[in-house]
């Protein structure tokens, strides 16, 4: 009886961990596809602030023009 208590312990957590481990990859697949998205939105903002800089420069030089 003892034996059979052990195996359905070890069945159990089996299951547990298994079910951990679905867990974790899942948290590393989102994990994977935040990186991703962040990077995107990282090379986005580079962009415009090039884009940004560039009116300002653009601005500057109207701004000196009409004075």
């Amino acid at each position: 009886e003892m034996f059979y208590a052990v195996i359905n312990a070890v069945k159990e957590l089996d299951t547990r961990v298994t079910e951990l481990s679905k867990n974790v990859q899942s948290y590393f697949d989102r994990t994977a596809k935040l990186e991703a998205t962040i990077e995107a939105q990282q090379s986005t903002i580079e962009k415009l602030q090039a884009q940004n800089a560039e009116f300002e420069k653009r601005l500057a030089k109207l701004e000196k023009k009409n004075k």
